[in-house]
């Protein structure tokens, strides 16, 4: 529930785009199947209240927050300030960071803005959570992690078809070509878009350069030079 589907989908288009056109229109469409097929059976064995992906994560924020040090300034309110530890790196201290974060029923804000850029909660606001005793901040992941949510993601079901044997017999409207619509001089159609800067010639004085010995007045075919 994590992965960017459109870079997901890459990995089953790999290796069919030199393909024919009914090859790749038939293989695209059994990877697919089996894209649904693998997930749906495995979001289908998921116990956990969350997706698994969400689960490492959670988890490893978990075990951040236990070097953290919160101190509560409002009970009311629910306002910690978390300390994180010193990071060293080659030898250099970059000091402690100091994170502010609210606590409320059902949203939570910190200044790390990871728990609304993410819509899972951070280490500090996990950290907070343990000192109010009760609160595993399970109800600050957004509703989209959940396992129901995966099993809805990949339960549509894909049926089979054979390709290339029963199109002939689709019964539909015949499509006849406009007949004014063809092209009847011979030759490479002329451009009618719009010329830019980058279809400008190297001319001087309006004359073309020859590519061999680049003298204006003829091309590379006519070019005396040419051996």
């Amino acid at each position: 529930m994590t992965t960017n589907i459109a870079e997901a989908f890459n990995n089953v288009l790999k290796g069919v785009r030199g393909l024919p056109l009914c090859a790749i229109i038939e293989l695209t469409f059994y990877r697919t199947a089996d894209y649904f097929r693998d997930r749906g059976n495995a979001a289908m064995k998921c116990s956990t209240r969350f997706s698994p992906k969400v689960e490492q994560i959670i988890s490893r924020r978990r075990s951040k927050a236990h070097f953290h040090r919160s101190r509560i300034y409002d009970l009311a309110n629910n306002d910690f300030e978390v300390m994180c530890r010193r990071r060293y790196a080659s030898g250099y201290s970059a000091g402690d960071t100091v994170q502010q974060c609210q606590l409320g029923p059902n949203e939570v804000k910190c200044t790390c803005n990871k728990p609304k850029l993410h819509h899972i909660p951070c280490s500090h606001v996990l950290a907070a959570c343990r000192d109010i005793g009760g609160n595993d901040g399970s109800q600050y992941v957004s509703s989209y992690f959940t396992i129901d949510a995966l099993r809805s993601t990949w339960l549509p079901k894909m049926r089979s078809f054979n390709i290339g044997t029963n199109y002939k017999s689709i019964e539909g409207p015949k499509w006849v070509p406009y007949p004014r619509a063809r092209r009847t001089d011979p030759g490479r159609p002329r451009s009618t878009r719009l010329q830019g800067d980058m279809d400008e010639a190297d001319a001087v004085d309006g004359l073309r350069r020859c590519k061999l010995c680049k003298q204006p007045g003829h091309d590379r075919r006519t070019c005396p030079t040419r051996q």
